[in-house]
């Protein structure tokens, strides 16, 4: 069904790449929310243009003009966001898009999750779970349709120094919990390509879509590591999923930094069990070919890599 869809946070590295999969699907009119149509900055006047190129049409709003947002939310039958970064945008921004959207007669709300199931948490377990909770529950009061996207962790977030499991460089791992604790692993790409097929997908409404490019273990990617790249892996067990828990709630009561739990957080929701998809879609899309473990492996450049990604798409965008 031909659908006009309004993504906001399309500059982002996940959101332009979700912006591209849109662009794809031929019962599909895109929309963008842009706070201008220029930018100061090279970079994001590209994000701009790519967005243009796409044939997307650009919108100018802000967040924080609640009339500006329904004017772009207006002739709207689907909002997808991927907002990314702290209350102010993810909570805030977010509600206020959710109040525009309602006021404006949209049909369904899509916030920005693109993460694990944070439905198994507490509040407090993970800084930014926590912001998904807060519009979740929001988004279920609205009274409007909603999906909610959940792909587990981002590849290029799990393999990436902010994770502090792997230092390719020393060769070594090091982990909390079972070694054995399968978790959920997707590319930035994949989770784009699932995105784009949520908003066309009836089966999609109003449910957690989960889909995941790999199911794995600890011991399941070292030894795919291991076979893909002939190298021996130097393995360190840091404790317990209790002890985790214990040392992320010392280490808030020493240092008021977020980021200083925010990696072991998501470990914690991780080798804990407790943020694992238990309803993978993924036999209803055989067309979408995801990448494997052991192929993003053979990809990776651990020269290269970078150290400040975090979900959706190397936080914050």
């Amino acid at each position: 069904m031909a659908q006009t869809v309004l993504l906001v946070g399309g500059t982002g590295n996940l959101g332009s790449k979700i912006a591209t999969e849109l662009a794809r699907k031929d019962d599909i009119t895109l929309r963008t929310l842009v706070r201008s149509r220029t930018a100061s900055d090279s970079k994001k006047q590209s994000q701009i243009d790519h967005l243009a190129k796409l044939g997307a049409e650009l919108v100018e709003a802000d967040l924080n003009e609640k009339v500006s947002l329904e004017r772009a939310c207006t002739g709207v039958d689907t909002v997808m966001s991927t907002l990314a970064g702290w209350d102010d945008v993810v909570v805030t921004g977010q509600l206020n898009l959710l109040e525009a959207a309602s006021n404006a007669g949209v049909d369904r709300f899509i916030p920005s999750d693109y993460s694990y199931d944070y439905t198994g948490l507490k509040l407090g377990d993970n800084y930014l779970s926590d912001q998904r909770i807060k519009v979740a529950e929001a988004v279920k009061k609205s009274g409007l349709n909603y999906t909610f996207i959940a792909n587990g962790v981002f590849m290029e977030v799990f393999f990436a120094p902010f994770s502090q499991v792997f230092d390719f460089k020393a060769g070594t791992v090091e982990y909390w919990g079972d070694a054995d604790t399968k978790f959920d692993l997707t590319t930035v790409a994949d989770v784009a390509k699932y995105a784009a097929e949520a908003v066309v997908s009836p089966g999609a409404i109003n449910t957690m879509f989960q889909f995941a490019g790999d199911v794995m273990s600890i011991n399941d990617v070292i030894a795919a590591y291991e076979a893909v790249t002939g190298q021996k892996l130097s393995v360190r067990r840091r404790g317990s999923v209790d002890e985790l828990k214990q040392w992320i709630e010392n280490t808030k009561a020493s240092n008021p930094d977020p980021w200083a739990v925010i990696p072991m957080q998501y470990h914690y929701g991780m080798m804990s069990g407790k943020a694992k998809l238990q309803h993978l879609v993924n036999e209803r899309y055989p067309y979408i070919q995801l990448m494997k473990v052991s192929t993003f492996i053979a990809q990776l450049d651990t020269n290269s890599i970078s150290g400040t990604g975090t979900d959706q798409g190397f936080r914050p965008q």
